[in-house]
């Protein structure tokens, strides 16, 4: 994957944004060029290394044209593979890892339905937030549209959806 300023690109685990500037860096005594990747949530930004971007499980955001399916795949019913509590984290960290929207759109759901059914553990909340923050900066960096219009976007559809069923 070659990437120059100005592409939207998706990293595994924080999400999707666009790179804004290229500059080398010195890191260990080597000097290589990296990537600015600014992240549409909490104003953060990831320097990446322009060799293997592949191996970092970095990809283009799903086009805008996806997105209705995307958020009806939020709808679905997922249940979780075991009813053991550090699995179930296991489970979420591991769909999260592995960086496709609908993993994550997965881990998601997930995560949200174990806050309904029970008291949220702070590491259950975290997990949810990171789940989030992914979901939504890559519906936002899709659509290009702020975080505040993806909830709105995400609510509107699926209300939309259950008022069909």
């Amino acid at each position: 994957m070659k990437m120059k300023p100005g592409d939207k690109i998706v990293y595994p685990m924080y999400g999707a944004g666009k790179i804004v500037s290229a500059e080398y860096k010195e890191v260990m005594g080597t000097t290589k060029l990296y990537y600015l990747l600014k992240l549409p949530y909490d104003r953060l930004t990831l320097f990446i290394p322009e060799d293997h971007p592949e191996s970092l499980g970095l990809r283009a955001p799903v086009s805008k044209k996806e997105i209705p399916d995307v958020i009806k795949a939020l709808d679905c019913q997922y249940a979780f593979e075991s009813d053991n509590w550090h699995k179930k984290q296991r489970e979420c960290s591991d769909l999260l890892k592995k960086g496709d929207i609908y993993s994550v759109v997965k881990a998601y759901s997930l995560m949200s339905k174990l806050e309904s059914t029970r008291g949220t553990a702070l590491g259950d909340k975290k997990l949810k937030n990171v789940a989030k923050n992914v979901l939504f900066s890559e519906i936002a960096t899709a659509m290009d549209i702020n975080f505040l219009e993806v909830e709105a976007l995400i609510k509107e559809e699926l209300e939309k959806l259950n008022a069909e069923k």
